[in-house]
């Protein structure tokens, strides 16, 4: 009977916290507020990569961040104090991160960048994607910049 209780006990609480977090996002018209993960990326050459590295965006009703691991294969590791100018830049290169503020109008999300790690996507424009949105999933496909054309498929994590 305890098991049984203590089943009942965290079904109740998922669906509270379910209950809770459609409620915030209905209340706040913003589909976008929330953390999520690529699962999908087809980088602007066409090759589509089903299993991607780690990453992580999250977005508040008026700022994000993200950062990602690129490419299909883990970064390198090597101790810090242990790697060559070489190695330094293959881990450098496989890792995109920026985060600032952004807007949502339709199916358009333009980012802003405050912090990068590369001093161009500061300075140049802003970054505009199209958004899909279906269900927990979202797609991003890159309109301008060095990443134009390429689709990051998305899904919740929070």
């Amino acid at each position: 009977m305890r098991t049984r209780r203590v089943g009942i006990t965290l079904v109740v609480a998922a669906l509270a916290a379910t209950l809770g977090f459609t409620q915030t996002n209905k209340s706040s018209g913003n589909p976008l507020i929330g953390t999520w993960k690529i699962v999908e990326t087809t980088p602007a050459n066409g090759e589509r990569i089903t299993n991607p590295q780690p990453s992580l965006y999250i977005f508040t009703s008026k700022h994000y961040s993200m950062m990602a691991v690129t490419g299909t294969k883990p970064r390198p590791t090597y101790m810090q104090g242990n790697a060559s100018p070489e190695q330094k830049i293959e881990m450098f290169e496989a890792f995109v991160a920026n985060t600032g503020t952004y807007t949502l109008a339709g199916n358009l999300l333009k980012t802003r960048p405050i912090v990068a790690k590369q001093e161009f996507v500061m300075s140049g424009p802003d970054q505009e994607l199209d958004l899909k949105i279906e269900g927990n999933t979202i797609s991003l496909t890159a309109k301008n910049g060095p990443g134009r054309g390429s689709i990051n498929k998305l899904i919740r994590v929070e």
